[in-house]
């Protein structure tokens, strides 16, 4: 029997990259229950919400939305199983909670829980986030990759691919590469 690698792949991109378009194509294509949190209630309002305030609200298949609260949703995100958990811009609601967002990362093979973080450049992901992720599909951005240097095992590479992304996103806008990652 193989053993379940669960994945955190980090989508980084400015707006208008197509970062969202391709990560509705990715969760459709999975076929798996998938939960999108967002600080923002007018994105992603195709999805029905859930507020997580009950055991059945983590109970349904296909995709759904949560609106994210701060101190409230990420401990009871802890509950979220089998599927896929979308962080859509959640930056500012995490850094209090990284104890439990950690804890999160390291149970997600035994939970089954695939993560994905959605942001516009590398300083919009809270640190606690890169020493798990399995990939980063980057589309082009000018935020800069320094000021993580500390969390990225393959730094020159990431510095080498982000300027070759926005070279060609000159031409195309929704140009992209898959870079792998530590996990």
């Amino acid at each position: 029997m193989e053993e379940r690698r669960a994945k955190l792949t980090i989508i980084l991109g400015t707006n208008g990259t197509g970062k969202t378009t391709l990560l509705r194509r990715i969760l459709v294509a999975s076929n798996q229950k998938c939960l999108v949190v967002t600080p923002h209630p007018n994105e992603w309002t195709d999805l029905e919400t859930v507020d997580l305030d009950k055991p059945e609200d983590f109970v349904f298949t296909g995709l759904r939305r949560h609106i994210m609260k701060r101190n409230y949703s990420i401990p009871r995100l802890k509950f979220f199983k089998k599927g896929i958990l979308v962080f859509d811009d959640c930056k500012t609601f995490i850094k209090p909670l990284d104890e439990d967002i950690e804890q999160m990362m390291i149970d997600r093979r035994q939970n089954e829980v695939d993560y994905f973080y959605v942001a516009h450049g590398f300083t919009r992901v809270p640190p606690v986030f890169y020493p798990y992720y399995s990939e980063i599909i980057l589309f082009k951005t000018n935020d800069s990759v320094a000021a993580r240097k500390q969390y990225l095992l393959d730094y020159d590479a990431i510095v080498t691919a982000q300027k070759r992304i926005n070279e060609r996103a000159v031409k195309n806008p929704h140009y992209m590469e898959f870079i792998k990652g530590n996990q």
